[in-house]
C-alpha cells in the first residue's frame, strides 16, 4: 500500500490507523449481518515506534521556570512541566 503520489508506502502509524478504521467497519457489518466474520481479524497491523522521551533535570526545570517569571505562563509551567524524579514533581522544585 503507497501514497497517492507514488512518494513511497505510508508509516506504521497511517496503516495503524486505517487498519482500525477498516476493523470497525467490518466489526459493524458482522454485527449487522452483512457479513458472516471480519476479515480484519487476521491481519496484524505494523507496530508503531514510540519516540524516546527525555525529562528535565532538577537545573533545567529551575532554569525554565525562572525564565517563566518573566512571562504570563508562570503557573502552567509549574504545574505541567515533567521531571526525572516523581518525588520532585510531587514536592516541587521551585
Amino acid at each position: 500500500m503507497g501514497r497517492c503520489d507514488g512518494k513511497g508506502a505510508l508509516s506504521p502509524r497511517r496503516m495503524r490507523h486505517h487498519h482500525i478504521t477498516l476493523h470497525d467497519a467490518l466489526e459493524n457489518a458482522v454485527k449487522w449481518g452483512l457479513l458472516s466474520r471480519n476479515v480484519a481479524d487476521t491481519v496484524h497491523p505494523p507496530r508503531c515506534q514510540h519516540p524516546e522521551w527525555h525529562t528535565l533535570s532538577k537545573d533545567d526545570i529551575h532554569t525554565v521556570l525562572e525564565s517563566a517569571k518573566k512571562t504570563p505562563f508562570t503557573t502552567y509551567g509549574m504545574v505541567v512541566l515533567p521531571s526525572e524524579h516523581p518525588r520532585q514533581q510531587k514536592d516541587g522544585v521551585w
